[in-house]
């Protein structure tokens, strides 16, 4: 049995009979692209790197002194144009031959604005005397930074 659809005004019968939108219906759509675009920028900015701390941030020793403990103080400079908080800093200690010796953390609590500087002290367990010996070498780095997605 084959369906027949008839148009209910002449009773003509329809062969072509199509259940999709023209072009002009699916206008409609088109004012909300921009919406949808204005609508994802706040989430795209929240979302956007904002700077690599290994560049923005420069670390400085001042002193290196021995008291009970082997202490480093030093500062760190914020040359970029991002606030960076809770800054970790690692200091690598190498002997004269360039032999890893031993390793000391400290963190920057507080927030380093673009252009500023805070201060930091490291201190590092030195019971045998090795780290003050003479030839050690001190290399600091910036182990890890964050920044507010706010």
């Amino acid at each position: 049995m084959k369906a027949a659809v008839k148009c209910s005004n002449c009773g003509a019968e329809i062969t072509n009979l199509n259940f999709s939108w023209g072009k002009k219906q699916w206008m409609w759509f088109l004012p909300i692209i921009p919406i949808m675009l204005i609508s994802f920028l706040p989430l795209w900015k929240l979302n956007k790197p904002k700077g690599d701390f290994r560049e923005d941030l420069k670390i400085t020793i001042l002193e290196k002194r021995q008291a009970e403990n082997f202490e480093i103080l030093g500062t760190v400079e914020n040359i970029g144009k991002t606030e960076w908080e809770n800054i970790n800093i690692d200091c690598d200690f190498f002997d004269a031959k360039g032999a890893f010796v031993d390793k000391a953390s400290g963190r920057v609590a507080a927030v380093v604005m673009p252009g500023g500087k805070e201060y930091f002290k490291i201190t590092a367990k030195d019971s045998s005397g090795r780290l003050s010996a003479s030839g050690i070498e001190l290399k600091p780095k910036i182990a890890d930074a964050y920044t507010s997605r706010f």
